[in-house]
């Protein structure tokens, strides 16, 4: 995998040493550690080391983590134009991040992350055997720690509830610039990495946040003090015990037992992968700066959907609906893919399909010779050759291409049809150029559109036909709910389309749209009407006259 160059952006508002700083600071080292070219971006006055830089002015990155309380949207604008963003706990441009990750808990909101799990922290090593009781006669070993800040003012209050418990053996890590004179508190300087050091304490008490989940992880309860009301709000969210001041400290079983259930619903009872957040970005794809249709810029492009492994926006100038992936795409084109996922989707396996999928050929043959007379035709992603059978059945010159090679072998060996192995457009040669190039279900495997189009356009002679078939987002299945339409999206489906932006798209590449077919028309996805099976001619009508069809094919003519 060639290396990247990675930004990690941590919050500054902290000061020297905050909780962010010590976080980006340890990501950006284990993602050094995993060979990637990455850095740490702090205001020049801010402690630095070897791994930070202060000045980014003019240089660009693969990818942008921002890990900060909230971020303007000059500031976003200002990074974004550096590079794709990944937003960690972000609570100010949500909506406009590529990639959003919740690893602390949030409650649900309009622009939901595309995955959240404190997995994803740099958890302790050193842990605990289980959520255990202090034995009999013994002191509960206490930490209070409230971060180097403590906006609120907790720790000293906090520290003073707990002394006054005799069951109780109090330690403090005091805040930046604090003084204590509590009796019977252990005072302790601020503590480095100190998540490690919990599970030498029998109980945490902290405020919501990493800390809490860090010491969950440790099988150490947790007790929790908020400074506000939105912070009790999330600590309730969780489930975690919440006292007020005034209210009296406790351990028991009870507490143990709801610590317990809460490692459980948030998965930390298992070994995590101390580093999970960085091997995740170090597998990230390199990601589009720009749109890939057109080439726009995506800063204020709206997010329509977050998945796990990916988000789609909507370009603002070519109304194309494209997909940023987390993660490389899982599908290989081989057998398994023209079979069992084939077989899946339609019920019959792509060799049992072939006549329904040949005569389905002859209708596009016939709209295709109402604008070209051309007889030499290529077909890009030909599969086992349905579309070159009827091609050469109606005269034309056929030749296919496509990557799975076993398919390849078949239209040459089989059907007697020239095709190559590969991926278009490495294939064909560059000086081949055909009167009619077809891409049925193609184009939206493309992740480039703007290196495709030019490719098609060159591949033409003058007046040639580009014939496509691509899903729609603006058929029934988009309208009802574009939510559910996208994450039943295929992963290698970069690009959904519409007739609408098809015009579009294709005319700044030098086409001229000759015929638009929507196709694929459900009349039992209609919302309430779809039920009654007695309206299936009636809703297929209207389907068909506002052009509704889940799918469409276009015919255009190179200017």
């Amino acid at each position: 995998m060639i290396m990247k160059n990675i930004l990690v952006v941590p919050s500054c508002e902290s000061g020297r040493g905050g909780g962010h700083i010590v976080r980006s600071r340890s990501l950006v080292q284990s993602l050094r550690r995993k060979g990637e070219a990455a850095f740490l971006y702090l205001p020049a006055q801010a402690e630095s080391g070897e791994e930070s830089i202060s000045c980014i002015e003019g240089k660009k990155f693969d990818l942008i983590v921002l890990d900060r309380f909230k971020t303007s949207l000059k500031e976003f604008t200002f990074f974004r134009e550096k590079g794709p963003v990944i937003g960690i706990d972000e609570g100010g441009c949500r909506k406009y991040c590529d990639f959003l990750i919740d690893i602390i808990p949030a409650p649900p909101q309009r622009h939901n992350p595309n995955m959240s799990s404190p997995r994803l922290l740099p958890l302790p090593k050193t842990r605990r055997r289980s959520f255990t009781s202090v034995q009999a006669g013994k002191k509960v070993r206490v930490l209070i720690s409230f971060g180097m800040e403590d906006g609120a003012g907790l720790t000293l209050p906090v520290a003073l509830s707990f002394s006054k418990e005799k069951t109780f053996d109090v330690n403090v890590v005091l805040p930046r610039g604090a003084s204590c004179d509590i009796r019977g508190v252990t005072l302790l300087k601020p503590i480095e990495n100190l998540r490690e050091h919990l599970a030498e304490y029998d109980l945490v008490v902290t405020h919501f946040g990493l800390t809490a989940f860090e010491a969950l992880y440790a099988r150490v309860p947790v007790l929790l003090f908020s400074p506000g009301g939105y912070h009790k709000k999330l600590a309730d969210l969780c489930g975690f015990y919440t006292l007020s001041l005034g209210e009296e400290p406790f351990f028991d079983e009870k507490l143990l037992e709801r610590c317990r259930g809460i490692a459980g619903r948030f998965n930390l009872e298992s070994d995590c992968d101390s580093e999970a957040l960085c091997n995740m970005l170090c597998c990230v794809p390199r990601l589009p700066t720009v749109c890939p249709s057109c080439g726009a810029s995506i800063v204020n492009s709206p997010v329509l959907a977050r998945f796990s492994d990916r988000t789609y926006r909507l370009c603002k100038l070519c109304k194309v609906v494209f997909m940023l992936r987390l993660t490389p795409v899982p599908l290989e084109y081989s057998d398994e893919y023209f079979f069992n996922s084939y077989k899946k989707q339609y019920g019959l396996t792509y060799l049992e399909d072939f006549p329904k999928l040949v005569k389905m050929g002859e209708g596009r043959l016939n709209r295709i010779q109402e604008f070209s007379t051309g007889k030499r035709l290529l077909d890009i992603g030909c599969a086992y050759g349905p579309f070159l059978s009827a091609a050469r059945d109606a005269g034309f010159n056929p030749i296919g291409v496509d990557p799975a090679e076993n398919a390849v072998r078949y239209v040459k060996d089989t059907l007697g049809i020239q095709a190559q192995h590969g991926f278009f457009p490495a294939v064909p040669a560059h000086s081949m150029v055909f009167d009619v190039v077809s891409l049925w279900y193609v184009i939206e495997h493309f992740d480039k559109l703007s290196d495709i189009l030019p490719a098609l356009h060159s591949l033409l002679t003058k007046g040639g036909v580009l014939a496509i078939s691509t899903p729609s987002y603006t058929g029934i299945s988009g309208r009802i709910c574009i939510n559910a339409f996208l994450k039943s999206s295929p992963a290698d489906h970069f690009s959904i389309w519409s007739p609408f932006s098809a015009g579009i798209i294709l005319k700044r590449y030098g086409f001229r749209i000759k015929r638009v077919v929507v196709s694929t028309h459900h009349p039992e996805r209609f919302p309430v009407l779809g039920g009654a099976s007695i309206l299936y001619p009636m809703l297929r009508f209207i389907s068909a006259f506002f052009k509704l069809g889940d799918t469409f094919e276009i015919y255009a003519m190179k200017e």
